[in-house]
């Protein structure tokens, strides 16, 4: 072994002090690195990391069926049993109704015939940072009630096959049929998208996504359930005739032009102090247990009538309203509402109402008032508009049945 020179001894002493330390800081910097990386990566899974909740469902009435994510086929649910991520719930025509209760207070309810799955509800594991609810609708019709959210982030999401729906708290109609899907907003603001494109709803507003569109400029929300309510395209979704007379002078019911718009006139003449009936009718078929208001409305005018007032039983008028319906209890009842120009004779006028003769004259029934309707309706089956007595000649045009 050849001894260094000094000078050259030295400097090798240093250069493997050097190495030494360098070796010794960079292990202290790996042990650091390691440490903090475990530090971060503790933080992150405990913000980040999610855990699956559950949803519970009460049976509200009628038939509700169930299916879990493995499971082929339906069975009938049980109440107040328990949903988790992929799970289906389905309502029966038949009165089936359901109620859904998430885990942060929001609620949704199912009418009859309406398909939902909860697709996931996640909230954080370890914090309130954030949750997830994702709901798939593919028919039917829901109340949304989404609450105060208890984290600091939520997404509540509702997709349909049309598009989604991100809802924040407040109380909204989701409802998807052949047409496509409409989602209104009777409190708080959503923001609905389909085909990329992404409108805002507020409260009392509302959108249509088509099959295969785009959302539509949100509008009021109030609908008009009745259709072609100003016969612009003459009796379309209308049935109509004559009927039950007794002296064989059928009615005649047909489309006028007047004053702008299209109207009906329903006219019956030289009847020989003998009934008979001309009659409009719609059938409605819908549920409106959903709704906060219904009105029905109209304009009528009667130019003559020769049967005073209501006829002898007070059921027997110009123009007659009579809209079928179901309370909630499916017993089926009739509101009737008359109306006349004149009752020489003093004439019975149950439900019914006088206006001026040759004039138009607006009216509306609120048919959710307890003091005019009883009982409340919550299923309408048809509405008809009725001309009747002996001679008469009415008018009706702008029917509407708006509902909120």
């Amino acid at each position: 072994m050849v001894a260094l020179p000094p000078a050259e001894a030295e400097a090798a002493a240093r250069a493997r002090a050097r190495l030494a330390w360098a070796i010794l800081l960079a292990s202290l910097l790996a042990f650091v690195g390691v440490i903090g990386g475990v530090i971060w990566g503790v933080r992150f899974y405990r913000e980040q990391s999610m855990t699956p909740r559950t949803a519970t469902l009460d049976v509200v009435g009628g038939t509700v069926l169930y299916q879990s994510e493995e499971a082929v086929r339906e069975t009938v649910a049980q109440d107040k049993s328990t949903l988790q991520d992929g799970d289906r719930i389905r309502t029966t025509a038949e009165g089936g109704m359901a109620l859904v209760s998430l885990p942060d207070g929001s609620t949704i309810q199912l009418w009859p015939e309406t398909q939902l799955q909860i697709k996931q509800l996640r909230t954080s594991t370890f914090n309130n940072n954030r949750s997830t609810f994702l709901l798939v609708q593919n028919g039917g019709h829901t109340r949304v009630t989404v609450a105060v959210p208890q984290t600091l982030e939520r997404r509540f999401e509702v997709q349909t096959p049309q598009g989604r729906a991100l809802l924040r708290e407040g109380s909204y109609r989701v409802e998807v049929g052949p047409l496509g899907t409409e989602v209104s907003a009777q409190s708080g603001s959503a923001s609905v998208t389909g085909k990329d494109e992404t409108v805002e709803i507020l409260r009392r507003e509302r959108t249509i996504i088509p099959p295969g569109g785009t959302p539509s400029v949100p509008t009021s929300a109030a609908r008009n359930l009745i259709k072609n309510g100003d016969f612009a395209r003459g009796f379309a979704d209308w049935a109509q005739g004559s009927r039950n007379e007794e002296d064989g002078i059928p009615g005649q019911v047909s489309r006028d032009e007047q004053d702008g718009r299209w109207v009906v006139r329903m006219r019956r003449t030289s009847a020989q102090n003998k009934h008979g009936e001309t009659f409009l009718q719609q059938t409605i078929s819908r549920d409106v247990r959903d709704e906060t208001a219904l009105t029905l409305a109209m304009d009528v005018k009667i130019v003559s009538q020769t049967l005073s007032g209501g006829g002898i039983l007070g059921s027997e008028y110009p123009v007659m309203l009579k809209l079928r319906y179901r309370d909630a209890s499916g017993m089926e009842s009739f509101l009737y509402r008359g109306f006349y120009i004149t009752n020489p004779d003093g004439r019975l006028t149950t439900n019914g109402v006088q206006i001026p003769a040759n004039q138009w004259t607006p009216v509306s029934i609120d048919l959710f008032d307890d003091k005019a309707v009883q009982p409340r309706p919550a299923h309408l089956v048809s509405l008809e508009i009725e001309g009747s007595g002996w001679s008469f000649e009415s008018y009706v045009t702008n029917v509407q049945l708006i509902a909120e």
